[in-house]
């Protein structure tokens, strides 16, 4: 894309933690740009992580706090973009195309020659992505000096917000598996005939586990016998009596 260099006041970054709390840099403004709207406007005021807009080409992006801290190493690394800039890049996901197979022409077949036997058809491959990175705005001085101060200073910050966001994103995969389980375990109820046993079975439905109801010495499974040594309820897991 096209780059305009960047004044003092046709540009900006915000920090937003997501806890009603922001950081801006000394020359961004800390009124929303006037010519956000929908999508951008609630980009501006909630998003999480680091906020970078350009007022000439009206264009907002967001960087997660992982990726500002990536984008940062990088800086530290080289030199280049100090005059050549700072690219504000959006990652997105694609399927990576490829060329189809050449077909091989044969000529015309010689007498007496042996027919080739069939072959198998290619299997399918499998989609593949790959990740391509798409410029969105690009830093130039004296933009970008002062862009690479502000990731400077609140890196401890955006460090903090990385390990947050990654334990969310943690727990929102855990809930997933949860939520997988219980509806497998569930099914299984569901499907399971338990009549031809020659002992009683009980569903336990707030557990999703049966019990199994028998009589030892005289006391009932699942009941606090007189004697402390009775033995006591045990609930099973229906995988254990498919056996």
């Amino acid at each position: 894309m096209n780059s305009v260099p960047q004044s003092k006041s046709s540009w900006g970054v915000r920090l937003n933690t997501g806890f009603h709390q922001s950081f801006h840099s000394p020359s961004s403004s800390k009124e929303i740009p006037t010519w956000t709207v929908g999508y951008y406007r609630d980009e501006w005021q909630n998003k999480r992580g680091v906020v970078v807009w350009d007022d000439q080409t009206q264009i907002m992006e967001c960087l997660w706090a992982s990726d500002a801290l990536k984008l940062l190493v990088k800086l530290r690394e080289t030199e280049t973009w100090r005059t050549e800039g700072i690219p504000i890049v959006r990652r997105f996901r694609r399927y990576k195309t490829s060329e189809p197979p050449k077909v091989r022409r044969g000529g015309k077949k010689a007498k007496g020659a042996a027919t080739p036997e069939p072959t198998e058809p290619p299997k399918e491959d499998k989609p593949e992505y790959e990740d391509t990175d798409e410029e969105r705005i690009r830093l130039m001085p004296p933009a970008n000096l002062e862009f690479f101060a502000f990731l400077q200073e609140h890196e401890a910050r955006l460090k903090e917000m990385a390990e947050q966001d990654k334990k969310r994103a943690d727990d929102a995969m855990h809930q997933v598996y949860d939520i997988l389980i219980q509806t497998a375990r569930e099914h299984e109820v569901s499907e399971i005939d338990l009549s031809a046993r020659p002992l009683p079975w009980v569903a336990v439905t707030s557990r999703i586990d049966w019990w199994c109801k028998s009589e030892i010495n005289g006391d009932r499974i699942g009941q606090k016998a007189g004697s402390g040594k009775a033995p006591r309820a045990r609930e099973r897991d229906v995988s254990a009596i498919y056996s």
